[in-house]
């Protein structure tokens, strides 16, 4: 919740923005996590302190958090796309609801494949850091998720 404290940080903007770099806009309101009211200015995608000049606030009062971070998601499992689509279907659509939920971060700590990997603002997306495909048996974690979606040997057994 600090990042507000450093200078002009890139923020996620949605697909199609292009041409949106000199659009500014102002906030006003009580900045977490220290809760002092604070004009915030977002110039050129970037959050700032620094007035870019005369801009009208499209927000005045309330709460200001810069971006949920998601410390813990497996973008590719359970995702919006439903278990049809193909695995970057499935990460791009759970990317696009986390950014409508405000998440501007998400850590993804595994996933049965690489999709993951490259999801980020300049997608339109969230920033994503990933550790990769999953360290377990293939059917190990969860049955298919591991490589090759076989079941691993305990499961066969019922266990």
């Amino acid at each position: 919740m600090c990042a507000l404290t450093e200078p002009a940080l890139p923020i996620a903007r949605p697909r199609g923005s292009v041409g949106q770099e000199h659009r500014r806009l102002h906030l006003r309101g009580h900045v977490l996590p220290g809760g002092q009211v604070r004009d915030v200015y977002v110039v050129g995608g970037r959050i700032t302190f620094e007035s870019p000049g005369r801009v009208e606030p499209v927000v005045d009062g309330g709460w200001l958090v810069p971006g949920l971070v998601d410390g813990h998601a497996h973008l590719a499992l359970a995702s919006p796309a439903g278990p049809s689509a193909t695995e970057e279907e499935r990460v791009e659509a759970s990317a696009r609801a986390q950014l409508a939920a405000g998440v501007l971060l998400v850590r993804e700590p595994g996933s049965p494949g690489h999709a993951s990997r490259g999801v980020g603002p300049e997608r339109g997306l969230p920033r994503t850091v990933t550790a990769g495909r999953f360290l377990a048996p293939p059917g190990g974690l969860l049955p298919g998720a591991g490589a090759g979606g076989r079941r691993g040997p305990a499961r066969r057994r019922g266990h």
